[in-house]
């Protein structure tokens, strides 16, 4: 077991035909093959936090949901942030620090 979980634009599904090439593709092949076995991280975080952006061009809002219902996760809505990634141009991400700082404080 584990203390907590943050995902940071984690995704059940992405937004169709978002990946734009063979190296994006190929990047995510791995993500799209494996699926989330949510009993699993249930069972084993003792707390989920997920991060999304309202502009993120692969993962789509419904995963908000998909998030709150299959793990029962704390969920973060960020205006503007795109992927977050680096690509997007997101350098700083304040918001999981603070939602570390959350889960160890609440123990």
């Amino acid at each position: 077991p584990i203390g907590g979980v943050v995902s940071v634009a984690g995704f059940y599904r992405l937004i169709p035909h978002s990946l734009e090439g063979p190296e994006e593709d190929k990047l995510a092949k791995p993500w799209l093959e494996t699926p989330i076995d949510s009993d699993k991280v249930k069972q084993r975080a003792q707390k989920i936090t997920a991060i999304f952006s309202n502009n993120d061009r692969f993962v789509g809002l419904e995963n908000v949901d998909m998030f709150k219902q299959k793990l029962g996760a704390k969920t973060i809505i960020l205006k503007g942030k795109g992927h977050m990634g680096g690509s997007d141009n997101c350098q700083e991400l304040p918001e999981v620090l603070q939602a570390v700082e959350e889960m160890i404080n609440k123990k």
